[in-house]
């Protein structure tokens, strides 16, 4: 395997959640939160992490959900996969997206 150099992998998940809108109107919400390091700091993401030696991609969504959102007891699902080289400036990172519902009065 030693010959065989790869991508990083990386997990993102998307929550979603109907959230209270003006006028009493409700709209679709997706959880983001601001990158507190790296050369992106500041900015705002969807919730997500780099996986870990020998670690589970859905280790990977409840330990990041967790940590960054304060958030337990949802059950994401794999969306798709992105693989473009290029996309990612700190080099070849394979991205797995998640997605996953809540409500919203479990985000207060």
């Amino acid at each position: 395997m030693a010959k065989f150099r790869g991508a990083h992998v990386a997990i993102d998940v998307a929550l979603l959640t109907i959230a209270p809108g003006p006028e009493g109107a409700e709209t679709l919400a997706a959880l983001a939160h601001k990158r507190q390091d790296g050369l992106a700091a500041g900015q705002w993401a969807l919730v997500g992490r780099m996986l870990r030696e020998r670690e589970r991609l859905a280790e990977a969504v409840q330990v990041a959900l967790r940590e960054k959102a304060g958030i337990a007891d949802v059950t994401p699902r794999q969306l798709f996969v992105l693989d473009e080289p290029t996309r990612d400036s700190r080099g070849w990172v394979i991205s797995v997206a998640h997605i996953a519902t809540c409500k919203w009065r479990d985000l207060e």
